[in-house]
């Protein structure tokens, strides 16, 4: 079975003018090395997007060995890591995500082979050393911004590609403290993440547990009303009005119930309540509240009370009066 290797090279990519370019050497090289010119493409040689599906079903099926690219044209879109076994980047492009696009061509579901191999290409002493540092910081950048979000979890934030861009920079200068301080770098920031974590879900833990005793308070002196009212609770006894009067049914003491209600709305001042009737041994009372609206009216909303137990209530209706 033929495997795919995939190679990145943002600069020097063919011109088709006879001038040297990257592509062509490797490609030149690759075939002195033993491969087949047949079994190697350049993703530029794709001009729409017919050439690029066919090439990419080659690349899926065997038919190439090498496909090379740039990150513009071979980044996203390009769907061939079922054979990919080793991804090479012959140099540094500007952006992590670059990088990162780079590296999804293979590390990505639907790649056939158990293990696959990502390999950066520096030159000690060269511009490599600039570039891959300048990518090192700028992905270092991004992963403390990521981790300022870190209060949502306490997941791994390491971000393997500031440690990769860093030792790429290490190799190409020759001094591998440069990576180690990558590592302390990204240490220190993942240290400083949890740290925020911990603060954050702290306090957020304070504010629950103080809501929890407010909500335990509500509940308490709720029970304590139920209580009470299970206490003057006279089963099958019925319904009367304030003056003694039966309502013998649930039907007749519903209409009572709103007949009171809206005979008493417009003199109903705020906190003021009227008895309306006694249901199986427990007073019910009206009263009603008002709040102002930006357009100049009033919400008049009427509730019904249980006496002496101000949370067992039900609104009744709301309309708004001028």
């Amino acid at each position: 079975m033929t495997r795919l290797q995939l190679v990145f090279c943002d600069r020097s990519t063919p011109k088709y003018d006879g001038t040297f370019a990257v592509y062509e050497a490797l490609a030149d090289d690759l075939t002195a090395r033993g491969i087949p010119r047949e079994k190697i493409a350049f993703i530029h040689d794709a001009r729409d997007d017919l050439a690029r599906a066919d090439l990419f079903h080659r690349a899926r099926t065997g038919e190439i060995a090498v496909l090379i690219g740039s990150t513009e044209k071979m980044g996203t879109g390009t769907n061939v890591q079922d054979r990919a076994v080793a991804l090479h980047h012959m140099d540094c492009p500007w952006r992590p995500a670059d990088l990162e696009q780079r590296e999804g061509r293979i590390l990505r579901q639907g790649n056939q082979n158990r293990q696959v191999e990502v390999i950066n290409y520096v030159t000690e002493g060269t511009y490599d050393a600039v570039m891959w540092q300048i990518v090192a910081r700028k992905a270092a950048f991004i992963a403390q911004t990521k981790n300022t979000g870190a209060s949502r979890t306490l997941a791994d934030v390491e971000d393997d590609m500031t440690i990769s861009a860093a030792a790429a920079s290490a190799i190409a200068t020759g001094d591998p403290r440069i990576i180690a301080r990558a590592e302390l770098v990204e240490t220190v920031g993942n240290l400083t993440a949890l740290r925020d974590a911990h603060h954050s879900l702290t306090g957020q833990a304070r504010t629950r547990a103080a809501l929890a005793a407010g909500s335990a308070q509500r509940d308490s002196a709720t029970l304590a009303q139920v209580t009470a009212l299970q206490a003057r609770h006279r089963p099958n006894t019925g319904a009367t009005t304030p003056t003694g009067t039966p309502l013998t049914d649930r039907v007749g003491a519903g209409t009572h119930i709103a007949t009171t209600a809206m005979a008493n709305a417009a003199r109903l001042r705020e906190g003021e309540i009227v008895p309306v009737l006694t249901y199986e041994g427990i007073p019910f009372e009206i009263h009603t509240s008002r709040v102002p609206r930006v357009d100049g009216s009033v919400r008049t909303t009427h509730h019904l009370t249980a006496t002496g137990c101000p949370d067992i209530t039900t609104r009744l209706d709301e309309h708004p009066t001028m």
